[in-house]
This record gives structure tokens, sequence and C-alpha cells, in this order.
């Protein structure tokens, strides 16, 4: 959603604020309903400033009311938990030129159903949208660098995520509780899924992991009840404890050869019932060893 896109739905959603003043006379003085709150920088900066940030935040939370929110342009960050717990943010659409939302920025924000991730965002931050329970659609830009732990954990209505190339580390429980979370398309240039990453993510169905990848870490996907079918590629190094613990319906996984994967099965949480299907492929990893941490520590040679 892109700022003349929210600007043109101003008349649907209602009144517009423009400074913090105006923005407390509305939440003490006014009928609840749906405001749109569109501050300068300079505005903006006041409303995160130490003495107003927590009023801030209990105004953005107020009961029946509803705010869409436009961040001005020039600002390169959102501010530290600036939206934190705000449970009556709608909406929020982010200028161009930002490059990053700070950590807890929209964390618990459980009525948050839509946000713009321009282009040139280089990180999202840690838990910077943990338990926004509403949220459905998170197009991940071009560009994105740094994807912080916790980052989406507990977003259960989000239904599918394309993370962009160049990302290369997925981080610890980024997508942990995802509970709709059907789809994940894991480009190229993906290094490392970190532990915990898609724990609990009970309606994804199938991963097709990416050639390159070279570690999953512990738990990466436990508890993933629906999955039915994992495509590991070659070059991947090691694997962490119970990856697959819990993935009741996991029934075929494909792996290269040089894994071994029936030896390791039990300490990766590999049902007994799932079947392994060896794949060849003509290009070796240079490595001459892999480290595949299921039960214990064992090495492979291939």
């Amino acid at each position: 959603m892109s700022v003349s896109d929210v600007t043109d739905k101003i008349p649907e959603y209602g009144n517009t604020i423009y400074t913090f003043e105006s923005l407390k006379n509305t939440v003490y003085n006014d009928t609840p309903a749906m405001y749109v709150f569109r501050p300068s920088i300079d505005q903006y900066k006041r409303c995160l400033s130490r003495e107003n940030r927590k009023e801030f935040r209990m105004l953005l939370k107020a009961n029946k009311f509803q705010f869409h929110v436009i961040l001005p342009e020039g600002i390169l960050d959102t501010g530290v938990a600036a939206f934190f717990q705000c449970t009556s943010l709608i909406s929020v659409t982010l200028p161009e030129g930002i490059e990053e939302i700070t950590n807890d920025a929209f964390a618990e924000c459980s009525s948050l159903t839509s946000i713009n991730l321009p282009e040139g965002l280089h990180k999202i931050g840690t838990r910077a949208f943990q338990g926004c329970s509403s949220l459905a659609v998170a197009t991940l830009p071009q560009g994105l660098q740094v994807l912080g732990g916790s980052a989406f954990d507990g977003c259960s209505s989000l239904t599918s995520v394309t993370l962009p190339q160049g990302l290369q580390w997925i981080a610890v429980n980024v997508f942990r509780g995802c509970s709709s979370l059907t789809a994940v398309t894991l480009q190229q240039g993906l290094q490392v899924i970190g532990a915990g990453a898609f724990q609990g993510c009970s309606s994804l169905i199938s991963v097709n992991l990416p050639r390159g990848l070279q570690r999953v870490e512990e738990s990466a996907f436990q508890g993933c009840s629906s999955l039915t079918t994992v495509t590991l590629p070659y070059g991947i190094r090691n694997m962490g404890q119970n990856v697959f613990l819990g993935c009741s319906n996991l029934q075929v996984i494909h792996a290269p050869e040089y894994t071994k994967m029936d030896k390791i099965r039990k300490g990766l949480g590999i049902a007994s019932n799932a079947t392994i299907v060896y794949t060849s492929d003509d290009i070796k990893s240079a490595q001459s060893a892999v480290n595949l941490r299921g039960h214990g520590k064992l090495k492979l040679h291939f």
C-alpha cells in the first residue's frame, strides 16, 4: 500500500490528524471512530520523545478507536518500540527511503492488518511484528539483508511469505507460531535457517529448501503438523536436533545421497513411517564431510 493509496481512502477512513496535540484532543474528547494520523517528521519525533512516547502508545490503544498511520518522508527508521502494544492501530504506510523497522516497532499490535514494506528497507528488527495476530500478508522487499529473531513470531493470521533473494539468514523463531502459514518461498542465497524459525507453523504443507543452504538449526520445523514433503538441497552441511519433531504428516523427504538420512532420522525427529528418497546430482559439494547433528554428532563422508 503506497502513500497515495492511503490518501485516496482518507474520506473512507475518517478525519486526518496531523499533530500530537490533535491526537490527544481527539482521543480524550471525540467519539471513537476511524482516523488517519499523518504527522510531520517533527511531530513524529515529538510523539517518540522521552516525555511523550508512553502517552503516544496509550493513545493508539484507545478503546473503540481505529487508526491508520502514515509515517513521514525523511525518516530512516521507525524508532524502537514506536507502536508497541498499540492495539487500535489498523494499518501503516511507511515512506520510501526508510531503511529499518527497529526492534519491537509494531510488536503486539494485534489489530494491525496491513503494512507496506518499501524497496530500500534493509533491516527488520527483533520482534518487530511479534504478536501481530491480524496481519495476513508480509511482502518482504528485495534488498532486505537482516530479518531479526522473532520478527513475525505469533503472527497467527499470516498465510504466505516470500523471502527475497540475497537474504542469507533466517534468525531464531522468526515465523514461530504462524499457524495459518501455508506457503513459504525460500530463495537461493539463503544459507542458514535458525532454531525454531518455523516451529508451530501447523498449516505449512511443503518446503523446498534452496540450493546453497548450509545449515538448518534445531527445531526449525518442529510441530509443523501439516508438513507432508521436504526437499533438502545438495551442499547442506549441518542439521540440528529435532528439526522435524512433531511433523506427524511428513511423508516424503527428498535428500542428497551423501546425507544418509535414514541413519540419523531419529535424532532429527523424523517419524518411522516417513519415506526418504535419495537424490543424486552431478555437482558435488566442495566439502569432504557433512556434519549432521541428528543424534549426538555424526560426520558423514561422501
